[in-house]
C-alpha cells in the first residue's frame, strides 16, 4: 500500500514543499524532533490560544507595565485636551473683536480647537449661516454663495484681524503696527 503511486506522489509533494527554502526546511527539522506539535495541528484554533496564553503568561510583568504606562498616556492626553479646550485661541480673539464690530448672518467656529492647540493638525472651521428661519451649519462655499458683497467683504476683514492677530503674536511688523 506504500508502494502506490498516488501516495509516493503525495510523499513528493510534501517533500518538495517542506524542503523549498531555508523556514520551511527549519521547520521540518522542528517538527522531526518535537513529533507531538503535529498533534497540535490537529484544532489550529486550540493551538493558537495555548500558543498566546504561553505569550501572555511569560510576558505578564511587561504587559502589565505596558497597560499601566497607556493607562497614564491617555489621562495626560486627557488632561491636555480638555486644558486646550479652555484656552483661548487666536482665533476665537479674532471671532471676539469681529462679533463686536460687525453684525452679518453668519458665524464661524472652530471645528478642532484642541488639535490645533496641541500641534496635532491644521484649523479647521464650522460655517453657520442664520436667517429668520433658524441657523445651519454650510460649507465655506455656500456661505460665500449667499452673502452679499458687503457681508462677504466682513467676511475677508475677519481673516484679516485674524491674521493680525497673528502677526502681533510672533512680533512681525507690518504697516498696521
Amino acid at each position: 500500500m506504500l508502494n502506490t503511486k498516488e501516495l509516493k506522489d503525495l510523499f513528493e509533494k510534501i517533500n518538495k514543499a517542506i524542503s523549498k527554502n531555508k523556514d520551511t526546511q527549519a521547520f521540518n527539522a522542528y517538527l522531526q524532533q518535537h513529533p507531538d506539535v503535529v498533534a497540535e495541528y490537529r484544532d489550529i484554533d486550540k493551538f493558537k490560544k495555548k500558543v498566546w496564553v504561553k505569550v501572555f503568561d511569560i510576558y505578564q510583568a511587561e504587559l502589565h507595565d505596558l497597560l499601566e504606562y497607556y493607562d497614564k498616556a491617555q489621562n495626560d492626553l486627557k488632561q491636555l485636551r480638555d486644558k486646550a479646550k479652555s484656552e483661548t485661541t487666536d482665533w476665537n480673539r479674532a471671532l471676539d473683536l469681529f462679533k463686536k464690530r460687525f453684525f452679518v448672518p453668519f458665524s464661524i467656529e472652530p471645528a478642532n480647537q484642541e488639535d490645533v492647540i496641541l500641534n496635532l493638525d491644521l484649523p479647521s472651521f464650522k460655517y453657520i449661516f442664520e436667517d429668520n428661519r433658524g441657523s445651519k451649519e454650510v460649507s465655506k462655499e455656500d456661505l460665500l454663495d449667499v452673502l452679499s458683497t458687503g457681508e462677504k467683504r466682513a467676511y475677508y476683514i475677519l481673516n484679516l484681524i485674524f491674521q493680525i492677530l497673528v502677526a502681533q503674536k510672533m512680533g512681525e511688523k507690518n504697516l498696521l503696527f
